[in-house]
């Protein structure tokens, strides 16, 4: 604790310290006042010299005089007229002296030193500034050339000198009182300072007094270090927090060394930090104490600076919050399943209740995270401050929401309410509130409900009426609008126009701004231009549309800014005018321009346009695509100044255009012509000239269609429908015409095997749904050539009698004015053979995480009986003093009780429950530990123990329809010690085990006595693995056949043919082993995997 006289030596040691601190700011502060003045003073008499030279330079050249003496009477009128002079010199340029003020300074004839300046000043036209002493005075010297004459020619110079002794003089006198001035104030300031420090060093004493009770009663842990880190106060807490005792604490002890290590570290850090607004430490650590790990909140801080900004004393608050941790973590798993359920539900879920006895008060129990989708704020925020929902509804909108609920708690009846939020970013939504109450009243009454989105179809709705209203209003004429306003858009002034048209009062607009009456789509543009105005010229020019009394109307605004002195703008006046009838000219001209250019945009080919003077005017995309132009590059243009065309083909194709324009003929012929792709293409070129309805000429419209492909249509089809992968049949009055190779292939016929039938008779006679397959293919046809596509699949059959599945697709092709039936159809067989693997695949998915499911919920209530039953074992076994306790005050002994147990065998009971428990613990774990999903990475396995987890999975199947029960078998197992393990997927190689062993106890469901043999040994870098049971065996057909795909020996629905095979794939492919098969009918069979083992794999690798 801080000791009692601390205040009066930190008032003392501060009073010495503010003072000499004072003492050397008010010299250093003395010192530079002193040359500052000294360096003013010297270019005021700088000034002052230049000034007087000038005056009398120029006052001697606007006389004019022709002697010695006239010059020295002049001199000497000058010298009494400023007696600051010391005296004035007229020089020639020769350096002769033609007059002095001051004879007893004149020498006559000048010195060196004295010409070389005469001659510097008389060179460069300019003053030159001297200094120099004469005796005892301090004379600034200043020599300016003179003119005279009629031509106005330099005569010579002035010399001209002013003493300083006597200014110096008053200077330094000013500056010694100056001294005295501040050494007074220095020890009146230090007689100060010493008396405060004394007056509030008592409320020092009693602040610490008042600080001593408040550690001793404070809860926390709280203590107090200087800046070194040394203790100078701590709370009761805090020694109970750290296991120490108060004497153990002293001014002289290190804070750090007392705090564990974690705890340390945070405090260096704090202690070494420099001061700033985020100097503190705030941490959870986790803290090593003698009875355990403990969690602690650590929040340090400064409380105490120094004049110069730097910390005297830190505080330090520790709180141990392990328990308030732990049950976080508990109610976290909690929401954690709720919140995976609420994420994938696109609304927002809540659950509200009456805060208190006012059912208009409520606070939310339960928000979903959708809500930040929705309204822009965290779940967490809506729950801390329920009025955030109500703040964000529409103005508009609140009073109606606010009754809705109202009604709705009146009641105690479904509540549903359609509203606008206005969300923080400025966004505006529609939402959709709906919620049923779980009470019967309303004080206790939890509401349950949601909100959604539905935006999209209110704004749909609003925007299709505004629209409407927008375009039924007509004006036939409006004067101009004049305004002024202020920088922040507050009217200053509305002309009577302006009020007419808004509908409004002068007094009811003057208080407003009008930025409201613009139309939201326009205000940021609104904002730019005013922008605008603050750089010159400081006028804008925007079009905006405002709500005026008749609805949304467009207006055209010239605003000019009103600029003050200083260059800031004061007011903006703006002239406004009604141009929606433009506007609405505009938008019609630019629909009908814009249908024009997608009319002719879907025109396949590229036409173009030209005006009278046979310039573009116009063309397609066709066009821009043929020839790689652009319309703002070829519009205006003739094709004269077409660069990239020849010039002989540019005059003639030029002369062409003005002949057809002229005469508003017609060309039309066939021309090769250069396309962008760099190919000549085979054309058909036609243009026709057009007049006007006054009979002058309008220009050409032209078209160019490319017919290189319909040249070599016929050619290129026959190519594709060659080499086309798919089988084509060409189908005419339902009977195949003709076919490609591929539907030869696919058949496996000739051709004249095919022609000349309806391809209803190369099938089944009839097709999976029943109908006949003849008149469902004659009906197909005729569908596709009404038009509607078909794509179906479709049972074929081969001449020899194999069936497939085929996907067809029928199209209609005109071909010589005549219709086909082109019949596009490829081998699907395959393909549904895996969208039935993957059916089953996804089967065995959601198989694995039910169990997933289930042994994790039978997980939790299997601890708790396994711990009771411990628990009761403990308390009846063990004749501790509690048990007996206990036994005498229900009034026998704990040795009767345990005599009881062992004649009732109740301990046996429990024990055996306890070993049953156990086994289930193992299975639950065994599940778990299959359906987690499994890494792609491999890693060393343990056969051996991957054959015994297998086999407690498989020991709890049980077929309730093929009655076979894994349990009944007897399971022989043949490990080999200390066997190496192989590198792998522990999962995959799991399935493989479970498959092979599903499968045997399947075959053993009617033996006698079923027997599984398994076998494990290492084989020269290999482990090989047996497992063989005494079923009825396969016959040699059955085993070639059981590792092909599909292949199954059950009946249908009770097997997919996949599980071996794909165990197959799995040993073989992924893991670089072998599996096979040893069976014969009536002796069982032997399954053999041989894995590499991991010490093998890695010498190959290296």
């Amino acid at each position: 604790m801080p000791s009692a006289d601390a205040p009066l030596r930190y008032e003392r040691r501060f009073a010495i310290s503010f003072g000499g601190v004072l003492l050397v700011l008010m010299l250093l502060a003395t010192g530079a006042t002193f040359l500052l003045l000294q360096q003013q003073q010297e270019r005021d008499e700088d000034r002052l010299c230049e000034t007087i030279t000038a005056i009398v330079s120029e006052s001697i050249s606007r006389v004019s005089f022709s002697g010695k003496h006239h010059a020295r009477l002049m001199a000497q009128d000058i010298l009494v007229r400023a007696p600051q002079l010391a005296y004035i010199s007229i020089e020639t340029k020769a350096g002769e002296v033609l007059a002095h003020s001051s004879p007893e300074r004149n020498d006559s004839r000048l010195n060196e030193e004295a010409l070389a300046q005469a001659k510097q000043s008389l060179e460069s036209g300019r003053p030159v500034l001297t200094q120099r002493h004469w005796g005892k005075d301090l004379v600034k010297e200043v020599i300016v050339p003179y003119r005279g004459g009629f031509d106005n020619q330099v005569l010579g110079v002035v010399r001209v000198g002013v003493g300083l002794s006597e200014s110096r003089a008053v200077m330094a006198a000013i500056m010694a009182r100056l001294l005295v001035l501040i050494a007074c104030l220095t020890m009146a300031a230090i007689f100060a300072v010493f008396w405060l420090s004394r007056y509030y060093g008592r409320t020092t004493t009693s602040l610490a007094s008042q600080l001593r009770g408040i550690l001793d009663n404070a809860p926390l842990a709280i203590c107090v270090s200087d800046s070194k880190g040394h203790l100078l106060a701590c709370s009761a807490a805090f020694h109970s927090l750290l296991r120490t005792s108060g004497s153990e604490s002293c001014p002289e002890c290190l804070l750090v060394s007392m705090l564990p290590p974690e705890a340390s570290i945070l405090m260096q850090q704090l202690l070494a930090q420099e001061y700033s607004a985020l100097t503190r430490i705030n941490e959870e650590l986790n803290v090593s104490l003698p009875e355990g790990e403990r969690i602690w909140h650590f929040l340090g801080f400064p409380i105490s600076l120094s004049t110069s900004g730097a910390v005297l004393q830190y505080c330090v608050v520790i709180s141990d919050i392990t328990e308030e941790k732990s049950a976080q973590r508990r109610m976290q798993d909690v929401l954690e399943r709720l919140r995976t359920i609420t994420a994938t539900v696109p609304v927002v879920l809540y659950e509200v209740a009456p805060a208190n006895t006012d059912p208009l008060e409520f606070r939310f129990g339960f928000v979903s995270e959708k809500v930040r989708e929705l309204l822009g704020i965290s779940a967490d925020e809506l729950m801390r401050d329920p009025g955030i929902l109500l703040s964000l509804v529409h103005p508009d909108d609140r009073e109606g929401f606010m009754q809705a609920n109202y009604d709705a708690l009146r009641r105690l009846g479904p509540f549903l309410y359609d509203f606008r939020v206005e969300l923080q970013n400025g966004e505006q939504k529609w939402v959709r509130a709906a919620s049923i109450p779980g009470g019967s009243s309303a004080q206790s009454t939890s509401w349950s409900g949601y909100l959604m989105d539905i935006s999209q179809s209110k704004l749909a709705g609003l925007a299709l009426a505004s629209s409407e209203k927008k375009y039924r209003l007509l004006v036939e004429h409006q004067t101009d609008l004049v305004v002024k306003v202020n920088t922040s858009g507050r009217f200053l002034y509305v002309s009577p126009s302006y009020c007419q048209t808004f509908g409004k009062s002068e007094e009811e607009l003057l208080k407003t701004t009008f930025m409201p009456l613009v139309h939201e789509d326009d205000k940021e543009a609104t904002r730019d231009a005013m922008e605008a105005l603050y750089v010159p010229p400081h006028t804008a020019y925007m079009e905006q549309r405002a709500m005026t009394a008749n609805g949304w109307r467009w207006f055209a605004w010239n605003d000019s800014a009103v600029v003050d002195a200083s260059g800031a703008i004061v007011e903006i006046i703006g002239v406004g005018r009604d141009i929606t009838e433009r506007k609405n000219l505009e938008l019609r001209l630019a629909d009908q321009l814009a249908f024009q250019q997608a009319l002719m945009d879907t025109i396949p080919y590229a036409v173009f346009y030209k005006g009278p003077d046979s310039r573009f005017v116009g063309f397609n995309k066709a066009y821009e695509d043929c020839f790689g132009v652009r319309r703002e590059d070829l519009i205006g243009k003739r094709v004269l100044d077409l660069e990239y065309l020849p010039m002989a083909d540019r005059n003639a194709y030029q002369a062409e255009d003005v002949a057809v324009i002229e005469s508003a003929g017609r060309v039309h012929k066939e021309m090769p012509i250069p396309f962008a792709d760099g190919k000549l293409h085979q054309t058909l070129y036609s243009v026709t000239g057009f007049r006007l309805s006054d009979g002058q000429t309008g220009g050409l419209i032209g078209i160019i269609v490319d017919i290189t492909e319909r040249k070599y249509n016929e050619e290129k089809h026959r190519v594709l429908f060659e080499a086309s992968p798919d089988a084509i049949f060409l189908v005419k009055n339902s009977l195949i015409v003709d076919c490609n190779p591929k539907a030869l292939t696919l058949m496996n016929c000739g051709k004249d095997q095919l022609t000349g039938r309806n391809p209803g008779e190369l099938s089944p006679t009839f097709q999976a749904g029943g109908e006949e397959s003849v008149a469902l293919a004659t009906r197909r046809m005729q569908e596709a050539l009404e038009g509607r596509p078909q794509t179906f699949e479709w049972v074929h059959q081969r001449p020899d009698g194999t069936e497939f599945t085929a996907e067809v697709s029928l199209s209609v092709m005109d071909l010589y004015s005549e219709t086909f039936v082109i019949c596009f159809f490829r081998d699907i067989t395959d393909r549904k053979r895996m969208q039935e693997l993957m059916v089953q695949t996804e089967k065995m998915m959601s198989v694995g995480g039910l169990a997933a499911g289930m042994a994790h919920e039978i997980n939790n209530p299997l601890s708790g009986i396994l711990q009771s039953i411990q628990v009761m074992s403990r308390r009846l076994k063990s004749p501790d003093p509690t048990n007996l306790k206990a036994a005498e005050e229900a009034g026998c002994t704990f040795e009767s009780i345990k005599h009881f147990m062992e004649r009732r065998e109740i301990l046996t009971s429990l024990e055996t429950m306890r070993d049953a428990g156990v086994r289930a613990a193992r299975i639950v774990a065994s599940m778990l530990e299959f359906s987690r999903t499994s890494s792609s990475e491999f890693a060393p396995v343990e056969i051996n123990s991957l054959l015994n987890k297998s086999l407690d999975l498989c020991a709890t199947d049980y077929d309730l329809k093929k009655k076979y029960d894994f349990r009944k078998i007897v399971i022989e197992k043949e490990f080999a010690s200390g066997l190496s393990p192989v590198l792998g997927s522990a999962t995959q190689i799991q399935q493989v085990f479970m498959n092979i062993l599903t499968n045997s106890a399947q075959a053993l469901a009617g033996a006698a006595s079923p027997t599984l043999s398994l076998r494990t040994e290492a084989s020269e870098g290999w482990v090989r693995i047996e497992i063989e049971d005494n079923g009825p065996g396969m016959s040699p057909d059955v085993r070639k056949r059981i590792f092909e795909p599909f292949f199954t020996t059950k009946g249908v629905g009770e097997g997919t043919g996949l599980g071996l095979s794909v165990s197959y794939y799995i040993i073989t492919n992924n893991h670089g082993g072998t599996l096979d098969v040893e069976s014969s009918p009536g002796e069982g069979a032997r399954f053999i995997i041989r894995l590499k083992a991991a010490k093998a794999v890695v010498r190959s690798q290296s």
